[in-house]
């Protein structure tokens, strides 16, 4: 009986690999730091896990001022190892012992260190960040010359 049970187990793993392996719904993460680039900066996205979709959301400087973004809502599937979502040519996956999340479109690929959150952690954690880096713009803007 036993042995039947885990031919059964290993059978619908191979046959239904999106079925969901531990409930992510209600959870959110923050990927990636404020990065230096040649022109400007490149800030972390957030992800938010809620009734079997993911929203993918960032933030970014638009004027002068740090705002949050909302993203392409997209279904998100679940193995025992990764978290896997697509939207347009844009295809991420996430490791979720490691937590790097891995985005690729192409040839292109990024991979990004995450955090994970509970939805309201999540939502506190960025309105500080937003409020970090609208203080360290007007900052480096108080500097200039002209």
């Amino acid at each position: 009986m036993k042995q039947t049970l885990s031919i059964i187990v290993v059978i619908f793993t191979f046959i239904f690999p999106s079925l969901s392996w531990g409930n992510v719904d209600g959870k959110g993460l923050i990927c990636g730091t404020k990065e230096k680039l040649k022109y400007g900066y490149t800030y972390p996205s957030f992800y938010i896990f809620e009734f079997g979709y993911v929203y993918n959301n960032g933030i970014m400087e638009k004027d002068g001022i740090i705002v949050t973004t909302e993203g392409l809502v997209q279904k998100y599937e679940t193995t025992t190892s990764i978290i896997r979502w697509k939207i347009g040519d844009l295809i991420s996956t996430l490791d979720r012992k490691s937590l790097v999340l891995q985005s690729r479109v192409g040839e292109g690929e990024l991979n990004r260190q995450c955090k994970v959150f509970t939805k309201d952690d999540l939502i506190e954690e960025v309105n500080r960040l937003v409020k970090m880096y609208q203080t360290e713009l007007e900052k480096s803007i108080s500097e200039n010359k002209i």
